[in-house]
């Protein structure tokens, strides 16, 4: 299926792929870059004139919520604010410098904890990219392409994160947080600068860059190693 999908025969191949796949596959491919070690994609909108209504009014809502319960557990709260440092230390987040940005783009994510009786002391952030304002959410706004990883990601997460956004779709990954995990400071803009856990396009951009990491790379290893790799991403 992948060999459909992507096949650098696209005069094919292509002719098979739906309306929204081709588009999917013509915003990936016209976006990639390569920098820092990283493959960067841009976000595969529905619409490449998106203009997104000011939702900040709801992710403060959300975010009071998450207040209420990170007080009551200060396990949690700590391990809340560990993962968002880390996060900003390994450049998948930064605080935003231009709140009142005009970009059609803004959008703020709500966020929520999951831990795992497997993983005790972490906690995993989960960006709610199907949180509606207004009527629409995030993924309601993105192509949706079937899911490209299969067994080769033992995880998800963090094969997502090593694929980078383009600069121009950051701002439709912002949420907000108190400066160092401090509630009783008040909570600043941030925006993640890789592709999220949660988003309905992110399993396919980050197929799309495991594709293109072995493909770019396929002379420095044997060719059983990126055949794998090509077997392993289905979509």
């Amino acid at each position: 299926m992948w060999t459909t999908d992507f096949n650098d025969n696209k005069s094919d191949d292509k002719n098979l792929m739906s309306v929204e796949d081709k588009q999917a596959l013509d915003i990936m491919e016209s976006s990639i870059t390569y920098e820092d070690g990283h493959y960067k994609l841009g976000l595969p909108w529905r619409d490449k004139n998106i203009s997104l209504t000011n939702n900040i009014a709801m992710a403060q809502a959300r975010l009071q919520q998450l207040k209420r319960k990170l007080e009551r557990d200060d396990t949690l709260h700590k391990m809340y604010t560990t993962t968002v440092n880390e996060y900003i230390e390994k450049g998948y987040a930064k605080e935003v410098s231009n709140i009142d940005s005009e970009s059609k783009r803004m959008w703020y994510l709500p966020n929520h904890p999951v831990t795992n009786v497997n993983k005790q002391g972490k906690v995993r952030i989960v960006f709610d990219c199907a949180a509606k304002y207004q009527g629409i959410s995030l993924n309601s706004k993105l192509l949706q392409r079937p899911d490209l990883m299969n067994s080769l990601a033992a995880d998800i997460e963090a094969i997502f994160h090593q694929v980078r956004v383009q600069e121009e779709d950051c701002d439709a990954l912002r949420f907000l947080w108190w400066p160092d995990g401090d509630l009783n400071q008040k909570p600043r803009s941030y925006c993640m600068q890789v592709h999220l856990f949660g988003a309905t396009s992110s399993p396919s951009c980050a197929g799309y860059a495991l594709k293109r990491t072995a493909r770019d790379n396929s002379h420095l290893f044997d060719l059983e190693v990126s055949t794998t790799v090509e077997k392993n991403i289905l979509c």
